[in-house]
């Protein structure tokens, strides 16, 4: 059984799964080779990659929320994850308790240990951890859609400005 896993998220991280929503959205032919990559990965880094692109969902879901698109946060999590969870489970469901299970364990504030069982579970099954990224992604952009119709603009205007800004945090 592996160690507990600190996991630490850095700006490539953000800007890879960015990337990843990015085609999921905008170019889907892509990602079957985005998710081979992904799958190559150290284990480790997976589990970053995971958990930047569990954060962008968050972070896409507040602000669905704050533009009223969603009542609260919790709304935009809430419907966002049923969504998710409708689109993936009867196809991926080991996607959908592995993608719960990481959320449930960073859910903690401030929390980056990620229990040992759970490390094991994602390094020995690489299909369920692609899935579960798919699962992030898919839960992001609808609230990235939330987001873009509560604003009036397009998908891709806005999938083009938090690029734009991602870019300029380097």
């Amino acid at each position: 059984m592996a160690d507990a896993l600190h996991v630490v998220v850095d700006g490539e991280h953000v800007r890879r799964s960015f990337g990843m929503l990015t085609s999921f959205i905008l170019a889907p032919d892509m990602m079957p080779s985005l998710l081979g990559d992904f799958a190559g990965e150290p284990v480790e880094e997976r589990l970053c990659l995971l958990a930047s692109s569990r954060t962008i969902w968050h972070i896409f879901a507040q602000d669905a929320a704050t533009v009223g698109a969603y009542p609260s946060f919790d709304d935009a999590l809430a419907q966002t994850r049923d969504q998710a969870d409708a689109d993936y489970a009867a196809v991926l469901p080991g996607a959908v308790s592995m993608a719960r299970a990481l959320d449930e364990a960073l859910a903690l504030r401030g929390s980056s240990q990620l229990p040992p069982t759970l490390v094991d579970q994602i390094g020995a099954d690489p299909a369920a951890g692609m899935g579960a990224l798919g699962y992030y992604l898919r839960a992001a952009s609808l609230a990235l859609c939330a987001c873009a119709v509560a604003r009036r603009c397009e998908v891709g205007t806005l999938l083009s400005a938090v690029g734009q800004r991602l870019a300029l945090a380097t």
